[in-house]
């Protein structure tokens, strides 16, 4: 919120912004290529490697025993990850690219709990605040990285509250999780 409202002032230097808030309205045809390209490469290397990165997030140990290299997975992962930082500078600099690559997956597991409709829910999360910070950002002249980092982070918190408020809702009502469900 602080970078979205520094932004609106006249003394906000453009360098610096550019580097750690990125430019979404300055990405040239070229960035976008090379984000097609790491989006390709991520997403290739998620579906060849599902099921070690599977096992890996739930224990290591029993990776190990299910004959998978856990190690290699990690690293795997961790290439992965490096790879989708470095490929959104551009666009939304090296700070706020952590609410995008945190935000939506985090939102996501709020609401659902099986990993590969987390990951596409996430997608669509991300999609959201794109858009909609894209938007505002126009709309009111803000940081364009800082107001779509902004919104993945409010979807994070309305979702949070809206299961909350649900879920008190729920057991003031003497619903049982297995009672909610029958009903």
């Amino acid at each position: 919120l602080g970078i979205v409202i520094v932004s609106r002032a006249q003394s906000f230097s453009t360098e610096v912004t550019a580097l750690l808030f990125g430019d979404v309205l300055g990405v040239t045809v070229g960035d976008i290529r090379a984000q097609l390209v790491a989006t390709a490469v991520v997403g290739l290397v998620t579906v060849v490697l599902y099921r070690p990165f599977l096992a890996l997030t739930f224990n290591r140990t029993k990776a190990e025993t299910l004959g998978m290299r856990p190690g290699l997975a990690q690293t795997a992962m961790l290439a992965l990850l490096a790879l989708s930082i470095v490929a959104s500078f551009q666009a939304i600099g090296s700070l706020l690219v952590f609410g995008l690559l945190v935000g939506p997956p985090a939102t996501a597991s709020l609401l659902v709990h099986r990993v590969p409709i987390i990951m596409m829910t996430s997608v669509a999360f991300g999609a959201a605040a794109v858009v909609a910070g894209l938007v505002v950002s126009f709309q009111h002249g803000t940081a364009g990285g800082a107001t779509i980092a902004g919104f993945s982070v409010l979807q994070f918190f309305l979702v949070l509250i809206g299961r909350e408020m649900f879920e008190a809702l729920r057991d003031t009502s003497g619903n049982t999780p297995s009672n909610a469900l029958a009903t």
